[in-house]
């Protein structure tokens, strides 16, 4: 049997990665896999990467760490255009060294693994498109497309920061919910353990406590946007809603 650790959406809160690495030790897995958007919006985006990195993490690019990438670079694209996300990002940027900027360029988009003799497609988004987020409300007609089109056995996707697992013909498709930076009132961090013995799998979706008054008392003292540090203590999307 293997054993898996799913995470995604970190967004640079290291309290909850800490958390759920405390709850799930990275050495009682044979593989982790992060699906992106590790970057943005907490107050400790070098530090997750450290520790990804250091803990043997393989690792995919979500939307906003290569719209950091771009702002580290000069390069700042026009999303997001609320003013509080743009400056979560300048502030990204400013706490990023070339040598984080190296280590998130050498993450792919995508990525195939073969786990026992089982394909695993690694998307942020979905297998069609980086940006569209896949909930545990897609149409099972949508999933099929997306089934045929990776043609693997399980796709681990992120970005919605809903976490779901669903079977369709013969592709899993799980998400793991987001880490640091929940968008459905509850404010604890999500991942997800994978138990694959060959063709069959078994899902644990977990919710971990954090300590998020200490991340949140982080953001106040570096003077993070009072919508940011709203939408950590509500686990709520920011207002007005744009994505992300």
């Amino acid at each position: 049997m293997t054993m898996g650790l799913l995470i995604s959406d970190i967004h640079g809160v290291l309290e909850a990665l800490e958390a759920v690495f405390e709850t799930c030790p990275p050495e009682d897995f044979d593989f982790i896999l992060n699906c992106g958007d590790t970057l943005v919006f907490g107050p400790d985006p070098v530090a997750v990467v450290d520790l990804v990195e250091n803990r043997g993490v393989t690792s995919i690019r979500g939307n906003v760490d290569e719209w950091a990438l771009a702002f580290f670079e000069g390069t700042p694209p026009e999303r997001p255009k609320m003013a509080a996300k743009r400056w979560v990002y300048e502030f990204t940027a400013g706490k990023m060294t070339p040598a984080v900027d190296k280590i998130v360029h050498s993450w792919p988009r995508e990525m195939k693994l073969q786990m026992d003799d089982q394909t695993i497609h690694m998307v942020h988004g979905s297998p069609a498109d980086f940006m569209e987020g896949l909930v545990s409300s897609t149409p099972e007609t949508r999933l099929r497309e997306l089934a045929a089109m990776s043609r693997s056995d399980l796709v681990i996707c992120g970005h919605s920061h809903d976490p779901f697992a669903r079977q369709v013909n013969k592709t899993l498709f799980i998400n793991p919910g987001c880490v640091g930076r929940a968008f459905d009132g509850d404010v604890r961090a999500s991942c997800a353990v994978l138990e694959m013995d060959e063709d069959n799998y078994s899902v644990d979706l977990l919710r971990v406590e954090y300590n998020w008054k200490a991340t949140l008392e982080k953001m106040v003292t570096l003077k993070f946007p009072a919508p940011i540090r709203k939408a950590l203590e509500t686990g709520q999307r920011e207002e007005p809603e744009i994505s992300p």
